[in-house]
């Protein structure tokens, strides 16, 4: 006798006095992954799901919690970039200060030679002399933080709390190094190394470039999951990685 295929279906084994569920088939067995039953009895079909789920019938993680997650890890990794950084912000304030008085000396003295192009010409300058302290502090700590969690956990702080974790979408198991670092380099890393590197060049265009397109990937990246019918973000397709659910 045939097997059926692979699917949710009706758990054959619910919990006494519990909400329906229904339990993964994997062509062969009964999983331990279940999920609530949230059509109705009407609609309901043999293998027809409504959970969205890796190939091996795990349930994936949804947006609003991957959000929360992300959240979490935002603020412990700028809390301790800001701590580690806070003396070199400090020197660059009261460069921008020092600046902001030269140009309203300018302004009093040589109104022709006081424009808007030398300060903001300036100011670009003193960023450039500040750039590295403060951006390789803060790359180094997402450089260890989230390649460790991941390859440590499968998680972050941010989605163990939350219950999620990170695993490549077509098998389980730890995360491969060359995984995490492709993962971890396009979500976190490398529209900040771009705009470290436009501030380098000294070009008020290519400072402004960067920030475009920064922008445009840190908005689109993480609402591509939310439509996605794979539940993937950018960087979860680049490095063939799915967020899931554990509880």
């Amino acid at each position: 006798m045939s097997q059926p295929p692979a699917g949710w279906y009706a758990d054959p084994t619910p919990a006494p006095g519990q909400p329906a569920t229904q339990r993964y088939w994997d062509g062969q067995n009964w999983t331990e992954h279940v999920a609530p039953v949230v059509m109705s009895p009407a609609q309901a079909a043999p293998g027809l799901t409504s959970v969205a789920t890796t190939p091996d019938g795990v349930p994936l993680a949804g947006w609003w919690w991957r959000a929360l997650a992300y959240l979490i890890d935002s603020l412990i990794v700028g809390v301790a970039s800001s701590i580690v950084t806070l003396p070199e912000q400090l020197k660059l304030q009261r460069d921008l200060a020092t600046l902001g008085e030269q140009f309203d000396h300018l302004l009093a003295t040589d109104a022709e030679q006081a424009n808007l192009a030398w300060f903001f010409d300036q100011m670009l300058w003193v960023y450039q002399q500040h750039m590295l302290a403060l951006t390789a502090p803060g790359l180094l700590i997402v450089g260890v933080y989230f390649p460790v969690m991941l390859r440590w956990k499968g998680a972050t702080l941010g989605k163990l709390a939350v219950g999620l974790r990170v695993r490549l979408r077509d098998r389980p198991g730890q995360l491969p190094w060359s995984t995490i670092a492709v993962r971890v380099g396009v979500q976190s890393m490398a529209t900040t190394a771009l705009g470290a590197l436009a501030v380098a060049s000294g070009s008020w265009p290519a400072v402004i470039a960067a920030l475009v397109v920064a922008s445009v990937f840190g908005v689109l990246d993480p609402l591509w999951a939310s439509w996605d019918p794979r539940k993937q973000a950018l960087h979860d397709k680049i490095a063939r990685t799915n967020v899931v659910r554990t509880r």
